[in-house]
């Protein structure tokens, strides 16, 4: 069994006797000796190109989608000889963690922050809470 990983991700994955672990390039066609490949994992597709290619891979019975919306690889229109799954719930805890750092970075006024950085100023005033510079005034 041949399967299809993007090289622009390290999956750290065991896998077991007799499935051949093969990197591809996610933005560009698939290469040739690649197209008998049974699995893939896939951002999605590129371009039409790829569309092409998924299509017309003979043993191709599954496809890994690494988003929660597959939308590109469910609009290729595979047959239904293959299975895709959705990458729902990979990227709950980075996108959250990303969530509380801009919600934290808005409070506490990264942008003038870093405006005052660059211009080699130090403006006391924007490491005080808004609602007690309010109350101050």
């Amino acid at each position: 069994m041949k399967l299809l990983v993007p090289n622009d991700i390290h999956l750290d994955i065991d896998v077991p006797d007799g499935v051949a672990v093969v990197p591809y390039d996610p933005s560009a066609v698939i290469p040739a000796e690649h197209l008998d490949a049974d699995a893939m994992v896939s951002w999605g597709f590129a371009d039409q190109a790829q569309r092409d290619q998924a299509v017309g891979m003979p043993n191709l019975r599954w496809v890994q989608a690494l988003a929660a919306g597959p939308d590109s690889i469910l609009a290729a229109g595979l047959g239904p000889q293959v299975t895709i799954t959705t990458g729902r719930g990979f990227h709950d805890r980075t996108v959250a963690e990303h969530a509380l750092a801009l919600a934290l970075a808005g409070v506490r006024r990264f942008p003038l922050v870093l405006d005052n950085q660059a211009a080699h100023r130090w403006d006391r005033s924007l490491f005080v809470p808004p609602s007690c510079a309010r109350r101050a005034a």
